[in-house]
């Protein structure tokens, strides 16, 4: 089942999520948060295709990884305005990191991203936003720097 990421699904998620009543087949579900603007596609070079994830990951976004409601809520436009966007150190031939300084305790929130992963047999591939999370050593940034991974910078 795929659904659109909205206020009411992200406080849904918030709700059941707190009380541990999510179900394991809810938890699969995938979620379509929205698509990359034009500027995001030249400085990625991607197709255009749906950002999706699924209800786990924006319940592991949340309570594992602090990310609030408000800020679930608007995650396609925070994925879609960054401050700067890496090359995946660990998958870079499939992914990217999205990096924005909309932060929590001046900490900044990457988003890693597996561009044009192929879904299943007879549905189209998409974009997976596979977590979002608050980087506790911004010293990476200097590390990722350092190794060539910058793709893009504002």
């Amino acid at each position: 089942m795929r659904e659109h990421l909205t206020d009411s699904l992200v406080e849904w998620i918030q709700t059941h999520g707190s009380k541990g009543t999510i179900s394991p087949n809810r938890l699969d579900d995938h979620i379509v948060i929205g698509r990359f603007g034009q500027d995001m596609l030249w400085r990625l070079r991607c197709a255009d295709l749906d950002l999706i994830t699924s209800v786990s990951v924006l319940e592991k976004m949340m309570f594992d990884h602090g990310i609030s409601a408000t800020k679930l809520k608007s995650l396609n436009q925070t994925i879609c305005t960054p401050q700067r966007i890496y090359q995946s150190a660990s998958h870079p031939e499939t992914s990217v990191v999205v990096m924005t300084l909309q932060s929590l305790g001046m900490k900044p929130i990457l988003i890693p991203i597996w561009l044009n992963k192929p879904s299943s047999k007879g549905k189209p591939a998409m974009h997976w936003v596979a977590s979002g999370y608050v980087k506790d050593d911004p010293r990476i940034f200097d590390k990722w720097d350092a190794a060539g991974l910058l793709i893009w910078a504002q």
